[in-house]
């Protein structure tokens, strides 16, 4: 009996396919080689997001930059956008997407 398996793509793999605009329309993630597509926001998961853009702001003060839905490189296979990613230094000190992050965080939706 034939045996599914998933297809694992690398980010090179990732960009390349989305630079053709097979994802036009979509907002496609890449988590350890899995296309995934973030859903919608709604109001609720908006407003937590916003509430937790004070916070952090707050906790980690001057000197951290703030990635809010932006990518994030963890690895060959990860390309994500995670709700939160909270960095040192200034966004001009590199010309890439981060590859690290000392704190990257996820909203929970509130339902």
């Amino acid at each position: 009996m034939p045996v599914a398996v998933a297809l694992r793509w690398t980010v090179a793999d990732f960009h390349r396919a989305a630079a053709t605009g097979v994802f036009a329309g979509c907002r496609p993630v890449l988590i350890r080689g899995l296309i995934l597509e973030q859903g919608i926001m709604n109001p609720p998961h908006a407003i937590a997001v916003e509430l937790a853009t004070e916070a952090l702001r707050t906790a980690f003060g001057n000197g951290w930059r703030m990635r809010v839905r932006l990518p994030l490189f963890l690895g060959l296979d990860t390309d994500s956008m995670p709700d939160f990613a909270m960095l040192l230094g200034h966004p001009r000190d590199t010309a890439t997407h981060p590859t690290t992050a000392a704190l990257v965080m996820e909203v929970p939706i509130p339902r």
